[in-house]
C-alpha cells in the first residue's frame, strides 16, 4: 500500500470520527431540547390548573368585616361564635379564638350580658 493511499485512509477515519462525534453532540443537544420542552409544558399544564381550580372554588370575592354586637343575657362566647361563623374559617374554634384575640379576652367566661364584643365576618359585598 502506498503512503498517499495510507494518508487518505487515516484522513477519512478521522473525518468520519469527527462527522461521529458531531452527529453525537447534536443528538444529545436535541434529547436536552426535548426534556426541557417537556418539563416546561409539565410545569405550565399543572400551574394553569392551580389557577383555574382556585379560580373555581369562589366565584365572588369576599371581604373581611368587623361589627359590635351586644351581649345577650345566657349567651356564652361559644355560642355566639356558632351563631356567626362563617365561610371564612375552618372551625368554629378557631372563630372563638379570633373574637377572644380581637377583644383581648384571656378565658371564655369573662363576657358579660349588656357588654359588646367586636366579631369579624365576611361579605361578598364591598362596602366603603
Amino acid at each position: 500500500m502506498s503512503e498517499s493511499v495510507y494518508q487518505a485512509i487515516l484522513r477519512s477515519k478521522d473525518k468520519s470520527r469527527r462527522y461521529k462525534e458531531r452527529r453525537h453532540r447534536q443528538l444529545r443537544r436535541r434529547c436536552l431540547e426535548a426534556m426541557g420542552a417537556a418539563l416546561f409544558t409539565v410545569i405550565f399544564a399543572v400551574s394553569c390548573h392551580t389557577i383555574l381550580s382556585e379560580a373555581k372554588e369562589s366565584s365572588e370575592p369576599f371581604y373581611k368585616y368587623y361589627t359590635s354586637i351586644e351581649i345577650p343575657y345566657g349567651t356564652t362566647l361559644w355560642e355566639i361564635a356558632e351563631t356567626y361563623c362563617g365561610e371564612g374559617y375552618d372551625s368554629t374554634e378557631d372563630y372563638l379564638h379570633e373574637i377572644m384575640e380581637i377583644n383581648h379576652l384571656q378565658e371564655e367566661r369573662v363576657i358579660r350580658a349588656g357588654n359588646h364584643l367586636i366579631i369579624p365576618y365576611f361579605s361578598t359585598e364591598l362596602k366603603q
